[in-house]
């Protein structure tokens, strides 16, 4: 029944609230990214494709031999897998920046985990630990630790010991000869530099020997460097047992059941203690992993947080740059929104990127939050009218909302409300609610739009500086608030989705998905292009094998056909195949174009090199110093930079590009040429088995029919695994390029001269400038030229290596699957198995070709999809290309105008540039 009752009292509303069921944002139902993975027709054809699969499953389960060592239990097995595809690559998003940026509180707003990972408040050198956030699916938290080996401890120790005494060196010279006008005097940013990695030095050798230096003070001050070194690595030793014996194949696991035992576990191995006895961990760590669910992660994506470039232990720079260039497929630069413009973190991660030619790097900008109408109203001229109209809005609503509280108080004043008043008391409480929702709806607004348009701001900006590292496509920025996402993550669904939105990280974690959506997607059309095709062939290859009474000429006739298919085979794997010998041909190429020329201008380039080197000697002591500490590149205040690798080596560099380009143009004709080859191959035998089928008996035509489609299906198979193989090593090649070219510590012309920089860092006191000098000279006068050739052929070898190993991998891998298939037409046993149960066997034929109609259906709409989405995609550039064309027109008009129009018609300008502004503004809004 209804019945109508009074409008409820102010207690009763809040009685009624309470018991409704409070719904909160859920991060699993956000909007997936614009990719053909996530479209639901593609979803669709999965799921029905391994719904298929567990069909065949099932009738495959129904017989006897599926348990034992049988062929029809090996297409069990096949069928089982299928059945339970699920995509397996990951891809990895670094996010890499100075303490103290938000990073820490950004990681916890992706994996929507609040207070998880944490940062030291001191921000010191403890923060710079290198994790990595992988998906696991229990609900628990896992923290894995790999530590540094006893090497590169000692690596570190010997940066560290140079730095804190070139500091002390310094402080002394710098007393004794400080007058204005000096070079001392005005080489001040030297001075700074020092002191902070002395203090790094110090910080760090506190951490892990608190206990041992207040016992002996001498070890960083007067014991020589060597006996020093030779001391903390004894100590070191000693802490083995403490630390999981330093050995990163150990692998400490630990597990935790909640969020803040893990965090508080993470912020103990991250900081530092107040315990004299107790050493820290953090200097031996080389790197966290966290395992735990979280949705994000479920995608098959990898978070890594890095420490920035300006990071002043060179050991976590090294492994930032490594992540940057060989691991991450997506980077972040990581900086506070009112200086990311000109962060010099920012800066130094894009100017990697450049180096590297690596255009998968963006910029994140947080506590977007941080932006006020009133000040901005200054800023922007443009936005004053819109911005002083929404003030004025809401001071309007600020005063009705006032009334309606006074009038409310007045009837409070007054005591028990009478029965005839309830009505109108409810409706005045109902305007007050009314008012103040649209009070907060008016500032919400207000907010979006100024954080909106600095977004904008920011992100045009951002563009405009970094315009030489863009992709085409452009710069990726974001700006985001962690803020404002914390503020509301906890409130229902319905106040909260809008500030969520506005905080950018749904946005933020949508693109992160995005880039393994590709991944995924390329493994998911194999899965239904090639893999289930192949097993569905080699399922009516069993069919056939058993149909039909054969006499001796019938079987004998397949026989020779299937040896035919197998000898021709086997000419792709021989010695002589230009297939297994494509390793040894680009390995011999690589010889003949870039290694044998590096041999006949070695002489030539080593004396640029030590030409270069004789530059460097008139440079002032600590400017000379504190390039040798940089590993040979540093720039100072006043933006004069200095890069010896890069100098060393620039006319090599220069001379060997022509070569890298031959050798490209080599590989590319090698992978073309053995494509081909497959394709060729296949091609003859299908041609072969069809006619040898044609105008025989069923009992003949069928099983080779069955056969040449088989084949047909592992010739993509074989052709896509050899294009993968290739092209992997195209990116390795690439990356051996770059390795021998470019001037950063990673680089091998880094390496060659890192144990130089280190021993004349290590040098200090009287005649210190000259001994050093001496040690850069004799690197750089040495066999510089030719230790950088022979470890360029190394590597390159090593890689030959590997690319031969996966080509012979692969086709023994197809290979045998096409022998078992070869064998189920030839071999007795296979033929009787088939045989013995026509029933099974009619069973089988039978949902194999139901599922046979089914897949085929999938498989048109998959095509059909893909089809599509390609041609959206050609729309879509010519669209953005025809649309840049026209703002460029626009652009070079309106600067022409204004140009013109300047002295004389300014507000008219003024009013132009606005219509401009808000247009570009709508259209960075809509994206």
């Amino acid at each position: 029944m209804n019945h109508e009752s009074p409008s409820p009292s102010p207690s009763r509303n809040r009685r009624s609230a309470s018991a409704t069921p409070r719904v909160l944002y859920k991060v699993d139902e956000e909007e997936p990214p614009q990719s053909l993975y996530y479209r639901h027709d593609i979803q669709s054809a999965i799921k029905e494709t391994k719904k298929a699969m567990r069909q065949m499953v099932d009738v495959l389960s129904s017989s006897d031999s599926a348990l034992q060592g049988s062929s029809i239990r090996g297409l069990h097995e096949q069928a089982v897998t299928l059945s339970k595809f699920e995509p397996q690559s990951t891809r990895i998003v670094g996010l890499v920046g100075d303490s103290g940026v938000g990073k820490s509180s950004l990681i916890n707003s992706l994996l929507d985990k609040k207070g998880l990972a944490t940062t030291n408040g001191s921000g010191r050198a403890c923060t710079c630990v290198v994790t990595e956030y992988h998906y696991h699916q229990e609900d628990s938290f896992v923290i894995g630790i790999e530590y540094f080996t006893l090497h590169e401890l000692r690596e570190q120790f010997e940066e560290l010991l140079a730095a804190y005494r070139d500091r002390q060196t310094e402080t002394a010279s710098t007393t004794a000869a400080k007058r204005p006008g000096s070079e001392n005097h005005h080489d001040s940013e030297n001075c700074k530099d020092l002191k902070r990695k002395a203090d790094l030095a110090l910080d760090t050798f506190e951490a892990c020997f608190k206990h041992n230096l207040a016992q002996n003070p001498e070890v960083l001050g007067q014991m020589s460097s060597r006996d020093a070194l030779n001391m903390l690595m004894e100590w070191a030793n000693e802490m083995i047992p403490l630390q999981g014996q330093l050995n990163p194949d150990i692998g400490l696991r630990e597990t935790f059941h909640g969020v803040k035992e893990c965090s508080e576990r993470f912020r103990i191995l991250t900081s530092e203690t107040e315990e004299l006895s107790r050493a820290c961990r953090w200097p031996f760590i080389k790197k966290i992993q966290v395992h735990l669910k979280a949705n994000i992660l479920s995608k098959g994506l990898i978070i890594a947080d890095l420490p920035g470039l300006r990071d002043r232990n060179l050991a976590r720079v090294k492994i930032t740059e490594t992540y940057v260039r060989d691991i991450c497929h997506q980077v972040f630069a990581v900086a506070e929104i009112g200086r990311a413009i000109t962060d010099l973190s920012v800066k130094e991660i894009l100017e990697l990127a450049r180096k590297t030619s690596r255009h998968n790097v963006g910029i994140i900008c947080t506590h977007s939050e941080d932006v006020h109408a009133s000040e901005q109203r200054n800023n922007w001229p443009k936005e004053r009218e819109s911005i002083d109209s929404m003030l004025s809005e809401i001071r309007h609503a600020k005063e009705t909302e006032q009334e309606l509280s006074d009038e409310k108080a007045n009837w409070d004043a007054q005591g028990e409300i009478l029965q005839e008043d309830l009505s109108i008391y409810s409706t005045l409480i109902i305007k007050r609610e009314k008012a103040r929702q649209a009070k907060e709806a008016l500032e919400f607004n207000l907010r979006k739009h100024i954080i909106t348009v600095r977004n904008h701001e920011v992100s045009k900006g951002l563009k405009a500086a970094y315009q030489d590292v863009s992709h085409e496509r452009g710069l990726k920025s974001f700006c985001i608030s962690n803020t404002l996402y914390w503020e509301n993550r906890e409130k229902p669904v319905n106040t909260s989705t809008p500030f969520l939105q506005l905080s950018g990280i749904p946005r933020l974690r949508q693109y992160c998905t995005s880039i393994v959506a590709e991944s995924h997607l390329h493994e998911s059309l194999q899965y239904m292009e090639n893999q289930v095709p192949v097993f569905l062939a080699s399922t009516q290859l069993w069919v056939d094998a058993g149909s039909g009474n054969r006499n001796a000429e019938v079987k004998q006739q397949i026989v020779d056909t299937v040896s035919t298919v197998e000898q021709r085979l086997e000419k792709l794997t021989s010695p002589v195949s230009d297939l297994t010998s494509v390793a040894e041909v680009l390995r011999t190429g690589f010889y003949e174009v870039v290694v044998s020329y590096m041999e006949s201008r070695k002489h030539q380039w080593t004396k640029d090199a030590e030409r270069a080197s004789r530059g460097w000697e008139s440079l002032y002591h600590s400017t000379y110093a504190t390039i040798c500490r940089n590993y040979g590149n540093f720039t100072n205040r006043k933006r004069v930079s200095y890069n010896w690798n890069e100098e060393a080596t620039k006319s090599m560099n220069k001379q060997l590009s022509a070569k890298w380009e031959a050798f490209q143009e080599i590989l590319q004709n090698e992978r073309s040429h053995n494509i081909t080859l497959i394709k060729d191959t296949f091609d003859a035998i299908d041609k072969m088995v069809k006619v040898a089928g044609e105008g025989s008996h069923p009992s003949v035509r069928e099983p080779l029919f069955a056969l040449a489609s088989l084949l047909c299906q592992r010739k993509w198979i074989i052709s896509d695994q050899i294009k993968k193989i290739l092209d992997e090593f195209s990116d390795q090649v690439q990356r051996i390029k770059e390795d021998a070219t470019l001037p950063v510590r990673t680089s091998i012309i880094g390496q060659l001269l890192e144990s130089f920089y280190c021993s004349a860092s290590l040098e200090s006191g009287n005649g210190g400038h000259q001994i050093r000098k001496s040690i850069i000279k004799s690197a750089f006068v040495s066999e510089l030229i030719e230790e950088h050739r022979e470890v360029l052929y190394s590597w390159f070898c090593d890689a030959i290596k590997r690319l031969h190993k996966s080509i012979k991998a692969a086709l023994n891998e197809q290979l045998g699957l096409i022998r078992a298939d070869l064998n189920t037409l030839r071999d007795d046993n296979v033929i009787e198995e088939s045989e013995r149960d026509p029933e099974f066997r009619r069973r089988l034929e039978s949902k194999k070709e139901k599922v046979k109609k089914k897949f085929y259906g999938i498989r048109r709409v998959v095509d059909e999809a893909v089809k599509g989405t390609s041609d959206e995609r050609k729309q879509s550039d010519k669209s953005s290309e025809s649309e840049e064309s026209k703002q460029s027109d626009k652009s070079n008009e309106s600067e022409e105008s204004d140009e013109s129009e300047e002295s004389d018609e300014g507000e008219e300008s003024d009013e132009s540039e606005e219509s401009d502004e808000s247009e570009e503004s709508d259209v960075s809004m809509d994206g």
